[in-house]
């Protein structure tokens, strides 16, 4: 799993941290002493000889670099509002990845003119996240606690770590709305990205009976057949079979489970591919079976053959002994007489 420890907190104040509304002007009061670098032109209005611009941190990499730009005003070229809050972002970040971005901040476009998106469909912690993996290649799926408890990194597939299934929850629903989001906004990365941190998820929980949950709200908010979230669901619990699945999914538990007879029941497509996917299987087993057979039965008629060939030895063997007794008797008659 990505490390997400340095992400920026999705859960946090937003009240607090998303506060653009500050005057950019930092007015000293008359008191206090500034001190000035040596002016190298006349003062203008853009060129003010008293105030003091502090020596900027540069970023150690491009990677950094970008990141540093996140929900930072520096630089930004337009806004993205939803609900109570204002993101500033930046064209070239945003546009470069996102197709709908990009075409709303073409010409001819009021978003364009006005330098300013409004996203009124979507809630302010998910746009946030969207920013946060468009200018850092990632984004936090479980809650705030989860991570500051350390407990976010013990869930990988490498250990199998119980995820509580609140987190499950969470995180499913964070990832499934990202993947959404990848979907109508033309991130196609984004979208591979939630898919994968699904699948890791599913691995690491280690709850089979939390997978038919997660299927039932996949299946519900997606609608295509070959969408990469159902693929994910539906290849993860055709995967449990053998003895992983003879130890957790017994003919008792299938039977009272009720979010297994949920989504079976509510979700057609879902109950369709797996009962495909299970003949599919079965099929590969038929057609495993019979190559096993088909190798047996000519291991069965080359030792046929050489069972032959070893009984025609032995008669040709017994044959040779007989002559040479005949021969023995001939020669000890031809001997005594004379």
């Amino acid at each position: 799993m990505s490390d997400t420890s340095s992400l920026p907190d999705a859960a946090s104040d937003y009240g607090s941290l998303f506060d653009y509304s500050s005057s950019d002007d930092d007015n000293l009061s008359e008191s206090e002493e500034t001190p000035t670098p040596p002016e190298s032109r006349a003062p203008s209005p853009t060129n003010d000889p008293t105030a003091y611009d502090p020596r900027p941190t540069q970023a150690n990499s491009p990677t950094s670099a970008l990141a540093a730009l996140l929900l930072n005003p520096e630089y930004a070229d337009f806004t993205i509002k939803v609900e109570d809050k204002v993101f500033p972002a930046h064209k070239n970040v945003v546009c470069s990845q996102s197709e709908f971005f990009k075409l709303a901040l073409r010409g001819g476009f009021r978003e364009a003119e006005e330098a300013t998106v409004t996203i009124t469909d979507e809630s302010a912690k998910t746009i946030h996240r969207l920013l946060t993996y468009l200018y850092t290649g990632n984004y936090r799926e479980y809650p705030t606690s989860a991570y500051t408890s350390g407990k976010a990194a013990t869930y990988t597939p490498h250990h199998y770590t119980d995820v509580p299934s609140p987190h499950i929850h969470y995180a499913t629903r964070v990832n499934l709305r990202l993947h959404l989001l990848a979907d109508k906004y033309g991130i196609p990365a984004l979208s591979t990205l939630g898919c994968e941190k699904q699948h890791t998820l599913m691995r690491a929980a280690n709850l089979v009976l939390e997978d038919a949950w997660i299927c039932r709200q996949v299946y519900s908010a997606t609608t295509k057949r070959d969408d990469p979230m159902r693929v994910v669901c539906r290849d993860h619990l055709i995967s449990l079979r053998g003895p992983l699945m003879d130890a957790r999914w017994d003919v008792e538990t299938v039977r009272v489970e009720g979010e297994l007879r949920r989504l079976v029941r509510e979700q057609g497509d879902f109950a369709w591919e797996w009962v495909l996917q299970l003949i599919r299987q079965v099929d590969g087993k038929e057609e495993e079976i019979s190559k096993i057979w088909d190798e047996k039965r000519e291991v069965l008629e080359r030792e046929r053959k050489l069972k032959e060939r070893v009984d025609v030895l032995k008669k040709m063997v017994a044959a040779r002994d007989r002559e040479i007794k005949r021969l023995k008797r001939v020669r000890g008659d031809e001997g005594g007489s004379t």
